[in-house]
């Protein structure tokens, strides 16, 4: 949504810039994806990795840490596309809220 509002603001040129901030993130990211599976082959998770490494507490803690920031990047994402269904339709953003994720699994199942 950023990425749309950048359009808005700055024009055509607008998302390509904002996404190509990431671009050295992704690289870095595909760098060292190839390097744990290089030294890691039978691990399937990052989560796989820290109990490995670190042990159960360790494994355990984390899991609760990617559980509470996948949560958060969900309800980010929700309330984004809630925001724009109503500022395009006027309808209530807790109905769109609600029926964002019912119809896209009604959708997809």
């Amino acid at each position: 949504l950023m990425s749309s509002n950048m359009g808005w603001r700055v024009g055509v040129s607008g998302p390509f810039w904002y996404a190509s901030g990431a671009t050295v993130q992704i690289l870095l990211f595909a760098i060292l994806a190839i390097q744990v599976k290089r030294r890691a082959s039978h691990m399937h998770t990052f989560m796989e990795i820290v109990k490995a490494r670190f042990g159960t507490v360790t494994h355990c803690i984390m899991i609760c840490f990617a559980l509470t920031a996948n949560m958060i990047v969900t309800a980010m994402l929700l309330l984004g596309g809630a925001a724009t269904i109503s500022d395009l339709t006027g309808m209530s953003k807790i109905w769109a809220a609600f029926l964002i994720p019912l119809l896209s699994c009604w959708i997809y199942t």
